[in-house]
C-alpha cells in the first residue's frame, strides 16, 4: 500500500526562475534558467535544428562557430601578441581543397608544438574576394624556442609556409605584432565583425563537418576565471540596459544593422553574448544589483 503524503507537503518542488549572467574575461553571457532538474537529452537527430532547411541549418552552424571563436579569444587570461596570414598563391587559392587546408593546418601545428611547445596560437580558416581561401595565426610564441637558437616566430612561420605551398611570392605571409592590449582586441573585432559573416557561410559551406577554427597548444591557451551571478527575472531588465549601453561604446568596429541587430538581442533574448567593451561594466553591474537588492528590503 502507497503512503499518503503529510499535509502542507506540496506534491511538486518549487520552480526556480532567474537569469544567470556570466562574466568571463571580455565575454558577457546570460541564459534563462527555470529550475535546477537536468533536461533529458534528446535523441540523436532529434535536437532543436533537425527540421530546418540545409541552408538554415549551414547559417546556425556559421553562428555557432563565429561564438565559439569569440568566448575563447576576448577570455584568454595572457593576450595574444602575433597575428599572421597565411595566403595560398592565386593558381589554387580560390580551388583550394578542405583536405589540403587540413593537411597544411596538420604541418604547421606540428612545427609550432615541436619548435615553439609554451606558445599557443588560434588558426581560423577565411576567405575574401582578394585572397580566396586563406589562415589566420592569432597567439603567443612563449620563450625562444631552444631548438631553432633565437628564430623568431616571425621568420619561422614564414619560412614553413613558404617551403610548404612552394612559393616564395613574399606577400603571401603578412606577419603583425601586437603591441598593445588594444590592438590584440581590435585584431579579434577584425576576424569576427558582422561584415565577414558572409565569408565565413562561405568556409563553413567549404569546409563540410571539418571545423574552420581550432588552436595549436590549447592546454596553454588558458581562460580568466569566470564569476557567475544569479539575477531574478524582475531585476533583469536594468541590467540589460546596462549592457545594452555598452554596445555602443564601440560602434565603429562594425555596421549600424549589426549593432541595431545586437540591441535587439541584448533587450529581448533569452540568451546572448556579448563582448565587453567598457572594461568596468562588470562592476558597474555589480553596483545596480547592490543597489536593486537595497531598494527590494526598502518596500518591504
Amino acid at each position: 500500500m502507497s503512503r499518503k503524503k503529510p499535509w502542507g507537503i506540496p506534491d511538486e518542488k518549487p520552480v526556480f526562475e532567474c537569469f544567470v549572467l556570466v562574466v568571463r574575461g571580455r565575454v558577457l553571457t546570460w541564459y534563462y534558467k527555470r529550475s535546477r532538474k537536468k533536461q533529458a537529452s534528446l535523441p540523436k537527430g532529434c535536437g532543436e535544428y533537425a527540421n530546418y532547411p540545409t541552408a538554415v541549418k549551414m547559417i546556425l552552424k556559421t553562428k555557432r562557430r563565429r561564438k565559439g571563436l569569440l568566448k575563447r579569444l576576448f577570455a584568454l587570461k595572457w593576450r595574444p601578441c602575433w597575428m599572421i596570414s597565411l595566403v595560398y598563391p592565386y593558381r589554387i587559392a580560390y580551388e583550394v581543397t578542405p583536405e589540403t587546408i587540413k593537411s597544411d593546418l596538420a604541418y604547421l601545428g606540428r612545427k609550432i608544438r615541436k619548435w615553439y611547445p609554451n606558445s599557443y596560437f588560434f588558426y581560423q580558416i577565411d576567405y575574401s574576394k582578394n585572397s580566396g581561401f586563406h589562415i589566420h595565426l592569432i597567439g603567443r610564441a612563449g620563450n625562444n624556442p631552444p631548438k631553432l637558437g633565437k628564430l623568431p616566430i616571425k621568420e619561422a612561420l614564414p619560412q614553413w609556409w613558404i617551403s610548404r605551398i612552394k612559393s616564395d611570392e613574399a606577400h603571401r605571409i603578412k606577419v603583425g605584432f601586437l603591441r598593445t592590449v588594444k590592438d590584440s582586441h581590435k585584431v579579434c573585432s577584425y576576424l569576427l565583425r558582422g561584415e565577414k559573416f558572409e565569408d565565413h557561410l562561405r568556409v563553413t559551406s567549404h569546409m563540410g563537418n571539418r571545423y574552420s577554427f581550432g588552436c595549436f597548444n590549447k592546454r596553454n591557451a588558458k581562460s580568466v576565471k569566470c564569476k557567475a551571478y544569479d539575477i531574478s527575472v524582475d531585476a533583469f531588465p536594468e541590467i540589460r540596459k546596462i549592457i545594452a549601453f555598452d554596445t555602443h561604446e564601440n560602434s565603429k568596429r562594425t555596421s549600424d544593422s549589426y549593432l541595431c541587430d545586437h540591441d535587439n538581442k541584448v533587450m529581448n533574448a533569452g540568451s546572448g553574448l556579448h563582448i565587453i567593451n567598457d572594461p568596468a561594466l562588470a562592476k558597474k553591474i555589480k553596483r545596480k544589483l547592490a543597489q536593486l537588492k537595497k531598494s527590494k528590503k526598502r518596500k518591504k
